[in-house]
């Protein structure tokens, strides 16, 4: 399963992409809009203890973050 999720927002800077997941990490164009920068990091924590990944695609005022998780193999 696939979840995608696009914004018109101000974008993540190229350089600061790979940095995302870690724990405090804010982009340097945020202003002052709160934040404490847990959110990708938490949530990439529980998408892996699930086996799936979290991509993040970027460019000027349009970010996109895809969960991808592995279809259920337990009986339902």
């Amino acid at each position: 399963m696939t979840i995608t999720v696009t914004d018109q927002g101000m974008g993540i800077p190229d350089k600061q992409i790979s940095d995302i997941f870690m724990p405090m990490m804010r982009a340097n164009n945020v202003g002052k809009i709160p934040g404490y920068g847990l959110g990708l990091t938490i949530a990439k924590k529980i998408i892996d203890i699930h086996q799936g990944t979290l991509e993040v695609t970027s460019k000027s005022n349009q970010t996109s973050v895809a969960i991808r998780l592995p279809a259920s193999t337990i009986p339902v």
